[in-house]
């Protein structure tokens, strides 16, 4: 991803070059390593011509899943991202993107309606 926008990455038009897919699915992969250690179902999702992307599902709940993506920003660093264009963490440090991604995927049992 080259650009941030208010469009998710799996409708946008992203090209990226042969260079830029290689150090995205490097970064994903790396992720992936995090979440599993974590005992998160993370599989790398890389279709002919698309933008590569991590299948991130919760193993408690399947439900709770959404495909990560990892591309530069505006400001040229490598980012992870939500597939509505938000950054996650830096691909530097995939320990946060796990820590975030598991996060917002978790199951939640409320007992009481939240406010």
């Amino acid at each position: 991803m080259t650009s941030e926008t208010t469009r998710s990455a799996s409708e946008a038009s992203v090209r990226l070059s042969s260079d830029e897919a290689t150090t995205a699915r490097q970064a994903l992969e790396h992720l992936a390593g995090e979440l599993a250690r974590r005992g998160w179902v993370a599989r790398p999702h890389a279709p002919a011509h698309r933008v590569p992307s991590l299948y991130v599902q919760n193993p408690a709940a399947s439900i709770l899943s959404e495909h990560i993506y990892a591309g530069r920003g505006k400001d040229g660093a490598w980012w992870f991202w939500w597939p509505w264009a938000d950054k996650i963490a830096a691909v530097a440090d995939p320990g946060s993107a796990a820590t975030a991604i598991t996060r917002v995927l978790r199951a939640t049992t409320a007992t009481e309606p939240t406010r």
